[in-house]
């Protein structure tokens, strides 16, 4: 493995220390769950990640980083009922986010519901047209539902 690899793993478990032991001094304080869920998000833990932004969100339920955060996690153990329900909260939050659309498309897919993940990566694609991962999504869409564009 890379030694600068290496450095940056120690250098994230010395964070998550520092942010431990802000939680041991005050167990609501948002920020420091955040930053762990930021860690454990850039270092593909998602397990972590779905724990600690729960705990997070049950104090600070409409934080957007933590919603997303939380659906990466829940589309990477393959829980993509529970992660739809989060890409919905967060475009009732913020309507105007394509990222959130893509994101549920991705969930749509994978639960097989194949016309409302098009009319959500068309949506992302309203929003941010520039997107190459959504246009590459809306591909497999169709092709799954065996249309061409």
């Amino acid at each position: 493995m890379d030694t600068t690899i290496l450095e940056n793993l120690k250098k994230f478990d010395e964070a998550l220390k520092a942010f431990d032991k802000a939680i041991e001094l005050d167990g609501k304080f948002v920020n420091a769950y955040v930053n762990k869920v930021i860690i454990f998000y850039n270092t593909n833990k998602p397990q972590e990640c779905l724990d600690t932004a729960n705990t997070a969100l049950a104090m600070d339920p409409d934080n957007i980083l933590l919603n997303i955060d939380k659906g990466w996690a829940l589309r990477n153990l393959n829980k993509y009922g529970e992660a739809l329900l989060v890409y919905d909260k967060l475009i009732t939050l913020n309507p105007k986010d394509a990222g959130s659309y893509g994101n549920k498309a991705v969930c749509l897919y994978f639960l097989k519901r194949y016309d409302e993940a098009l009319a959500s990566v068309e949506r992302a694609l309203e929003l941010e047209y520039k997107n190459s991962y959504a246009h590459t999504f809306k591909g497999l869409i169709l092709r799954a539902q065996g249309k061409s564009d």
